[in-house]
């Protein structure tokens, strides 16, 4: 892999772990079945608790993983064309 692209790996790893996490606690993978806005409503939850400084679990990690789902949802729906 590419020396810049490590970092990137790096957090790929952290929202798997994440998804991991979640799949235990909602394992009819609910995510599936949300809206795009509602992922960017919790992403946005996230950032602000974050920015707050709330320490009760790492919003940054769950902030970006909510807004890969939404990114995961948007290309379902929409798929690339070009």
């Amino acid at each position: 892999m590419n020396a810049d692209l490590e970092p990137l790996s790096t957090a790929l790893e952290i929202i798997a772990k994440v998804m991991k996490e979640g799949r235990i606690r909602y394992p009819d993978h609910r995510w599936l079945r949300q809206s795009v806005a509602t992922h960017i409503a919790h992403a946005e939850a996230h950032l602000r608790l974050l920015k707050e400084g709330n320490q009760d679990e790492d919003h940054l990690s769950h902030g970006a993983t909510r807004l890969l789902m939404a990114l995961c949802l948007r290309a379902e729906l929409r798929p690339f064309s070009g």
